[in-house]
């Protein structure tokens, strides 16, 4: 069930939403998160109902790990009882447990060994074990063929593994579970029951792709009660929100994604494209995946603050970065925090001097691109960002941050910009030898290129585009529409604030990296969004026209990952 299908907005979440609605307002908050349970795995098991036989084993196995692990004769803490279902709650309006129950311990810092407690062995290989078991429980369910087929190749055998059922969401909530080993071994998670763990594992707005939430941030606001001023306050922000990311997916994610299908098709082919065909089939990719993410990532939240839930900010902008670094503490947040807190520091972090440094950034992004998708183009793509941060983090050793002037700040966003856009092509290409062919394409192998009406990508527009643009008595060509929707995007994405901006005053979302999103400036603060007449018009007219465009529902993406 997709976020922009009608099952999902018509059906599935105005049947869930009520209901939680309607049992917040009993005495116990067991019976609203109960509610929310089963509408969360409903929703996870309403493509295939066999995925919630390889789900919810292993959500058990690694809650017991966990339980384990969190006890005081292993991690040295202190016993807290288990609460939700099995003890009374203790409802905190700010969505945390009281500052003597959370972890005393800052992230990532060891114990000396004189304070360790006798079990602490037996934790750290407990610990192991567990993080091995969901690596191999991801492995084997998402890359046995791959493996499989490339062993052939090597070895020039037939080995058959078979159909392997890949369930929802696992690269997401793989790495869920085991952030919640690891804080449980370091003490730093909120105490909780089965019940709790599997809520939050298998909230629904983020068991398919993400945000990657670890445990401590929304563990305790499932136990807050709302009031009607908050509910009223969470259902305008989160509709608000839904809305934009939906206008991001159906109105320009899906609108431009022929463009890039078609070129890259034509390349899987075999033929030729000239240069122009190339450029549009690139860019095309580049905003096709920046719009349908960055929707998906609205809705996301979105949805979550309906129900009172903020998960934490996972785009930011991303193509406003002045330096890979920089792209990635605005892409896919939570995916390059856990990067950097489960691999990148654990291999060394910048501890070990340069070289070192160096190796651990590259083998980071390596490994984040596999993470990615069964596929050697996945593995390009992290060896490239892996080499640009490598070459990043060397150009401001030797020349120090980049220049401050405006024009200095416009030419780093460009080159990270081309450089995020070559790596897509590898990302979105089915081969190596694709990729590579788009790329001298777009160097002019395949020739310049004139805009015909003969060539068989422009022969194809956006009917729904041309059809509003001859609204207002213009002919629409179809080069022209597609030359000015993609320097449209490039304008929306460089100049404009994003949606965790416009309602940066309603603090949609937890902040990512333990800073808020800063402001936008200047005249765009006329964005902001606030409680009006305008708004509420404006989105409504949204709804519609999303509504009128969805003739087929289309899947997000990150799915696929």
């Amino acid at each position: 069930m997709s976020f922009n299908s009608t099952t999902f907005l018509f059906l599935f979440l105005p049947v869930a939403l009520g209901g939680y609605v309607l049992l917040e307002r009993c005495t116990h908050r067991a019976w609203p998160q109960a509610w929310l349970l089963l509408a969360s795995l409903t929703f996870y098991g309403w493509a295939n109902p066999k995925a919630l036989l390889l789900f919810l084993p292993s959500v058990f196995v690694n809650y017991w790990i966990g339980s384990t692990l969190s006890r005081p004769c292993l991690s040295g803490g202190s016993a807290s009882p288990p609460d939700l279902l099995c003890s009374p709650l203790r409802e905190e309006r700010d969505g945390h447990l009281p500052r003597s129950e959370q972890a005393s311990d800052p992230p990532n810092k060891v114990r000396p060994p004189e304070m360790r407690p006798p079990g602490f062995c037996g934790a750290r290989w407990l610990l192991a074990a567990g993080v091995i078991a969901n690596l191999l429980f991801l492995g084997w369910f998402k890359y046995a063929n791959f493996f499989a087929d490339n062993l052939n190749a090597l070895l020039r055998v037939h080995w058959e593994i078979g159909h392997v059922l890949l369930p929802l969401g696992i690269s997401f909530f793989t790495f869920m579970q085991i952030a919640w080993l690891v804080a449980s071994g370091r003490g730093e998670t909120v105490p909780c029951n089965l019940f709790g763990y599997l809520l939050y594992i298998t909230f629904f707005p983020q068991v398919v792709s993400g945000p990657i939430v670890y445990q401590r941030e929304t563990a305790g606001q499932f136990r807050v009660r709302r009031d009607a001023a908050e509910r009223t306050s969470d259902f305008c922000v989160g509709t608000t929100l839904f809305l934009m990311g939906l206008c991001k997916k159906v109105l320009v994610a899906d609108m431009i994604a022929p463009w890039a299908t078609d070129v890259f098709a034509a390349v899987g082919a075999g033929h030729a494209v000239t240069a122009a065909a190339a450029w549009i089939g690139a860019l095309s990719y580049t905003f096709q995946l920046y719009y349908d993410f960055s929707g998906y990532s609205d809705m996301a939240i979105g949805v979550a603050r309906l129900f009172g839930i903020r998960l934490p900010v996972n785009f930011h902008s991303p193509y406003k970065a002045t330096g890979i670094s920089d792209f990635w503490r605005r892409w896919h947040m939570t995916l390059s925090r856990f990067l950097r807190d489960y691999l990148y520091i654990p291999l060394g972090g910048n501890r070990c001097g340069p070289v070192r440094r160096s190796f651990n950034l590259f083998m980071t992004m390596v490994l984040g691109g596999l993470w990615h998708g069964a596929g050697w183009t996945f593995l390009m793509w992290g060896a490239l960002h892996g080499a640009y941060l490598v070459i990043n983090h060397t150009w401001t050793s030797w020349r120090g941050q980049s220049a401050n002037s405006p024009g200095g700040a416009w030419i780093a966003r460009l080159l990270t910009f081309l450089a995020v856009m070559v790596a897509w092509i590898f990302f979105r290409a089915a081969q190596f030898s694709d990729g590579w062919m788009l790329l001298r394409s777009m160097g002019g192998a395949g020739g310049a290129g004139v805009f015909t009406r003969a060539d068989p990508l422009f022969a194809k527009s956006v009917p729904a585009i041309q059809s509003w643009v001859s609204q207002f008595g213009v002919t629409a060509d179809p080069q022209m529409v597609m030359c000015l929707s993609l320097l449209a995007l490039f304008v929306a994405v460089w100049s404009f604030p994003n949606s965790q901006q416009i309602l940066l005053a309603w603090q949609p979302a937890l902040p990512t990296y333990g800073k808020s999103i800063p402001p936008f400036g200047g005249r765009m603060c006329a964005l902001a969004w606030r409680p009006s007449l305008d708004w509420l018009l404006l989105s409504v007219a949204v709804l519609c026209w999303c509504l009128l465009q969805m003739t087929g529902m289309s899947s997000f993406l990150y799915f696929d990952f």
